[in-house]
């Protein structure tokens, strides 16, 4: 009986490891990825679904200038950056526009947020 109990439990265990590794997947799949570069975002455009996470990925360019992801109404921003990436999870319908602190006029993105 307790070979069958324990057998149960692991059983239980592994079943739910899996859907949480699913679902950490699925998750995942919708982050969607900007290229961050020598002074360029890369899309400038994007439109997600709400809920959706939006990676900026820093590109080895050649740049020796640090930028930013900073929402025009203070919402977020990262720290300035020259590698890495910084994550942000939209959770709100809207249009936001995104820029570079340090190059403001060259860097923007709109990200338009839909139900």
């Amino acid at each position: 009986m307790r070979k069958l109990l324990i057998g149960l439990v692991l059983a239980i265990a592994a079943t739910a490891m899996s859907v949480t590794s699913a679902v950490g997947a699925t998750h995942a799949a919708k982050a969607k990825i900007v290229t961050v570069d020598d002074d360029f975002y890369s899309p400038t455009k994007l439109t997600i679904k709400k809920g959706s996470t939006v990676r900026w990925v820093w590109q080895n360019g050649g740049t020796n200038d640090p930028h930013t992801v900073t929402e025009n109404h203070g919402r977020f921003s990262s720290h300035e950056m020259m590698s890495g990436s910084y994550a942000h999870r939209f959770t709100k319908v809207g249009s936001y526009v995104i820029f570079c602190e340090v190059h403001p006029d060259e860097m923007r993105i709109r990200v338009t947020v839909r139900r």
